[in-house]
């Protein structure tokens, strides 16, 4: 933001260029300056987009809040700096940090001649987490009547910048093991039946 003229009168605003929520049209702050409150914030997860200058010398402004692109960038709410006085005269010109974004405005004096930017931090869009291969299936285990195989897989990249990993990280499936089948004939041996079979009650 660069001002100029007597009060700060006009502003020259070099907007940030990154891509805006094109389904948000924004909400305005309340005034800030003259009559108005000596500082005002966008919400959570926004940015300015536009400035709005009324009243004498430029001296009340409003800001328009917009929500950014999420599938590009993101607003880092935890992260916050303000940036020092500057009018017309000293040092004329102020900007957010590199990797910053305005987030709101605070007045001071008549005609709200000095300015301080307040900004907000940005990152970059929220990423699921990543995969890797499932494992090969565990050998057949546990007990005859509740055996299991297992498989499992690993987080190949973590999640990132607010997103959760989805999806199971462990499959189960039932079996049948050898030695259960193996046991299962043998006592169908011995009692002369088949194996699915009961032997009939003898009466």
């Amino acid at each position: 933001v660069k001002c100029m003229e007597k009060y700060c009168a006009t502003l020259q605003v070099k907007y940030l260029e990154q891509d805006l929520d094109v389904w948000d049209r924004g909400n305005w702050t309340d005034v800030v300056g003259d009559a108005g409150a000596p500082e005002v914030h966008c919400g959570s997860g926004r940015v300015v987009s536009q400035i709005r200058c009324t009243g004498m010398y430029c001296g009340s402004l409003q800001l328009l809040c917009q929500k950014p692109n999420t599938t590009v960038w993101q607003v880092d709410d935890t992260a916050t700096e303000a940036k020092g006085w500057f009018n017309e005269l000293e040092p004329g010109v102020s900007k957010c940090s590199n990797g910053y974004a305005l987030s709101g405005l605070a007045c001071h004096g008549d005609f709200c001649h000095s300015k301080r930017l307040l900004c907000k931090g940005t990152k970059p869009p929220a990423r699921d987490c990543l995969f890797g291969p499932w494992s090969d299936w565990s050998d057949c285990g546990g007990e005859c009547d509740n055996s299991l195989q297992m498989r499992n897989r690993s987080v190949y990249y973590d999640e990132r910048w607010g997103n959760r990993c989805w999806g199971p990280w462990e499959h189960k499936r039932t079996c049948t093991q050898r030695r259960c089948v193996e046991e299962s004939d043998s006592l169908s041996e011995e009692s002369g039946t088949t194996p699915g079979e009961t032997a009939e009650a003898a009466h």
